[in-house]
């Protein structure tokens, strides 16, 4: 699968939903009021984590969202207070978040496939070079990007 096809409407539409879904069950699983609240100090940090979905042409994956939701999502679904928590554990989380996201996208790119590991950090939002072809999910847990590409 190339580049251009990653960014037609019903591959966009189907990322949509398997991220919607997968936000959706952690609600479900971990929070049950739907909502988090963001962990302040973090407003101008970006989280992002990306995996390789290895194949004959691989691709890879990334998820990104404010540092402040990743933090206060680290709290929710690893049930501790947002100040005993640190930067690693919220990347070590969202790393988790994208290996299971990514087993879910393998069924877009239409070969056999799989995952590398998932590499999180969370850097100053200039830090991060603009996704180009991305998603935006907006969910009460807070706005995700999600691109899939090369």
């Amino acid at each position: 699968m190339s580049l251009i096809e990653f960014t037609e409407p019903a591959v966009l539409d189907e990322l949509t939903e398997i991220v919607t879904e997968m936000l959706d069950g952690i609600v479900e699983a971990s929070i049950p009021d739907g909502y988090i609240q963001p962990v302040a100090g973090y407003e101008s940090q970006i989280a992002q984590a990306t995996v390789v979905i290895q194949g004959a042409d691989p691709c890879k994956l990334t998820i990104r969202l404010p540092a402040s939701v990743c933090m206060g999502l680290a709290s929710a679904m690893l049930d501790e207070a947002p100040e005993d928590l640190t930067v690693e554990d919220a990347c070590a989380m969202l790393s988790e978040l994208t290996n299971v996201l990514g087993g879910s996208v393998k069924s877009i790119v239409e070969e056999e496939t799989s995952l590398g590991i998932p590499k999180a950090s969370v850097a100053q939002s200039e830090d991060f070079a603009p996704l180009e072809d991305c998603v935006f999910v907006d969910h009460s847990l807070g706005v995700f990007q999600v691109r899939l590409g090369k």
